[in-house]
């Protein structure tokens, strides 16, 4: 949630990066479903419909990170591979 913050985004762009871990709605449901508390999903409205509406609202801001990785496929491995990957390429350009 931090990143949301204008003044939180600002300070990770001047002294750190920023990853997004990119995953559709059906993914993030499966993930969230095996945890007892999520403030956000809380209430009347669908799981999978607010998700989906959070993703929508936040996807500009969460599109400004160094690096995105989509994270809906594969194993933890090739997903943190993917990962190391995209941190060395970008510590390259700097």
């Amino acid at each position: 949630g931090a990143f949301l913050n204008d003044n939180s985004r600002q300070l990770i762009k001047e002294r750190a990066f920023s990853i997004w871990l990119k995953a559709d709605a059906e993914t993030i449901l499966k993930r969230v479903s095996a945890r007892k508390s999520r403030p956000l999903l809380d209430g009347e409205e669908d799981k999978f419909d607010k998700i989906k509406r959070i993703l929508s609202e936040r996807e500009n801001i969460y599109s400004q990170a160094d690096i995105t990785v989509i994270t809906d496929r594969g194993t933890q491995k090739k997903i943190i591979d993917k990962i190391v990957e995209k941190i060395i390429s970008l510590q390259k350009k700097v």
